[in-house]
């Protein structure tokens, strides 16, 4: 089921990587500039997501207790995110599509048109979300998410997933009539697509949330930053010999966030949740706990 998840997940958000032409392919037709406005969606949805479910309460773990969750995230590409503006070698701006555009545009040198590459056309990129936690002494809770190395398919390659991090209860330390459950959530995450894309992202979140019955409402506010960096050749018809190889290495435009959520206790020790992030990039998050 795991890998089931993750194979339609990233067939889904790497569609574009299965047509005639590869990514790499794709990006020869853009400067170094226009390579990365090409890319930069990725690096917000894939960022907003793995950055989203990192929490759905924030009460803290009794020690040495663990939980298992599972879910997806859906991260909303907005509508500029779909197109940008290239820079032929001719002197020539032009509107055409990013890495989930379709809207594609053209160079001219004279009377040849290159046609430029369209992208995955995807409004909702998803990212499966599988965390273990365990509740640690003095108010802590160490979280992992992620998987193992995993083959996609052979135009993708391997693909591996890893993050950690740190719940501290903050209400610990306020009188034990404060109503609401406080924590400070922290998380790093890395991502690698074969040799050709890495993904590192890292946030922070203060979460809040309140328990009546088998409700919780929780949410919270939160800082995070994600760099992404891709191989890239750049070897435009006409451009000079040899090709530029390089790295293009750039930060994905989500950094402050709100997220309000709910989860439910449906039976004894599981539970169902969902909730909604506000950023550039904004997510959908829903998911089942196992929880102790």
């Amino acid at each position: 089921m795991k890998k089931i998840f993750i194979v339609v997940t990233f067939v889904l958000c790497f569609t574009l990587m299965l047509n005639a032409e590869s990514l790499e392919d794709k990006l020869r037709y853009f400067n170094l500039e226009d390579a990365t406005s090409f890319l930069q969606p990725l690096a917000n949805s894939m960022g907003a997501g793995m950055n989203s479910g990192l929490y759905n309460t924030a009460e803290v773990l009794k020690p040495f207790r663990p939980s298992f969750r599972f879910g997806g995230t859906f991260a909303i590409i907005p509508s500029s995110d779909k197109t940008f503006l290239a820079h032929s070698p001719y002197g020539e701006i032009v509107e055409t599509a990013t890495i989930f555009g379709t809207d594609v545009g053209k160079f001219t040198q004279g009377a040849e048109e290159i046609l430029l590459p369209k992208g995955a056309d995807l409004s909702l990129v998803p990212v499966p979300q599988m965390m273990l936690a365990l509740g640690l002494p003095f108010g802590n809770e160490v979280m992992f998410r992620g998987w193992f190395e995993t083959k996609l398919s052979g135009e993708i390659g391997d693909m591996g997933f890893w993050g950690v991090g740190l719940k501290h209860s903050i209400d610990q330390y306020l009188p034990a009539i404060f109503p609401l459950d406080l924590s400070l959530v922290g998380f790093y995450q890395k991502m690698n697509v074969a040799d050709f894309i890495n993904l590192e992202s890292y946030s922070v979140n203060i979460a809040a949330s309140i328990k009546v019955l088998m409700l919780t409402i929780y949410g919270g506010a939160g800082y995070e930053q994600a760099n992404l960096e891709a191989k890239y050749v750049y070897s435009f018809p006409y451009s000079p010999d040899p090709p530029l190889v390089t790295t293009l290495d750039f930060k994905g435009k989500n950094d402050f966030s709100g997220m309000l959520g709910a989860r439910m206790t449906v039976f004894p020790l599981v539970s169902v949740f969902a909730d909604f992030t506000y950023a550039h990039t904004s997510t959908i998050n829903f998911g089942v706990g196992v929880g102790f």
